[in-house]
């Protein structure tokens, strides 16, 4: 007889156990997929230069900023970049392709995505 009740409990034990996991991985309202999102930087905009999103920009590093150039001409500076990003860039020949995200007009930056 005691043994039976072991059984018993045991079995629910395991079955309580596996519908918590299934509820965990069952897809809700509420869950969100992550994404792969490329590291953004706010770059401050020159006066002259205008941009538009999705336009493709270089960066390169120059003393502790890095400068964002349409051809030969600068449109904008990172003034402090973050560590890791920097160390990238320079470990990359010096020389990194940005993609323009979002135009912030009123604090005239713009959000580069670093590819």
């Amino acid at each position: 007889m005691g043994s039976e009740f072991l059984k018993k409990t045991r079995a629910t034990h395991v079955k309580s156990i596996d519908a918590g996991r299934v509820r965990l991985g069952t897809p809700d309202l509420f869950t969100q997929a992550p994404t792969n999102q490329p590291r953004c930087a706010v770059a401050s905009i020159n006066r002259e230069a205008t941009l538009v999103a999705g336009e493709m920009l270089i960066v390169e590093p120059k003393g502790s900023e890095l400068v964002v150039s349409r051809g030969n001409s600068e449109v904008a500076r990172i003034k402090s970049p973050p560590a890791d990003v920097m160390q990238a860039i320079c470990g990359k020949g010096a020389v990194a392709k940005g993609e323009v995200q979002k135009i912030n007009r009123l604090s005239k930056t713009a959000d580069i995505s670093l590819c």
